[in-house]
């Protein structure tokens, strides 16, 4: 029998950008990549990775 898949709790994937010097969290649940150094910042659906690195 299969579980339910809404109990388990939040997929969070750790994404680092070493030669940017900048991280990031990405939550598979909410769809949302949240910003390590700042915790408050996100990025938003329709921002291009150029708006991050210059």
């Amino acid at each position: 029998m299969m579980g339910d898949c809404s109990s388990r709790s939040d997929i969070i994937i750790h994404i680092h950008l070493s030669r940017l010097g900048i991280a990031f969290k990405y939550n598979g649940t909410t769809k949302i990549i949240t910003s390590r150094e700042y915790s408050d910042m996100c990025i938003d659906q329709d921002q291009w990775l150029g708006t991050l690195t210059g």
